[in-house]
């Protein structure tokens, strides 16, 4: 009987500690999730901010850019002029 009780005292022991260990990793388990969740969060938000700050950015420099194309268009249309004003004069100089 004495050893029957050992050992029922040894299990109870043993079972006291596999339940600690058992709830330290459970604990360990809902840190490293939670980790989890707030990296995914972050990473979300990061991306949204990306987007925002692009689109932002494009709202912003659109109207520099319309500038640019309208001062290219004007520097292309003097090089069309320069042109066409020299195949005149070269077609005027020919035909005398």
């Amino acid at each position: 009987m004495s050893e029957n009780m050992c050992y029922n005292e040894i299990m109870e022991k043993d079972l006291q500690k596999i339940m600690e260990m058992v709830e330290n990793n459970n604990k360990m388990l809902r840190q490293i999730r939670g980790v989890q969740q707030r990296g995914w969060w972050i990473g979300f938000l990061k991306w949204i901010v990306l987007i925002v700050l692009a689109i932002g950015a494009f709202y912003f420099i659109q109207p520099f850019i319309e500038n640019l194309n309208s001062a290219y268009e004007s520097v292309m249309s003097g090089v069309e002029n320069v042109q066409n004003t020299t195949n005149n004069l070269s077609g005027y100089f020919k035909a005398k």
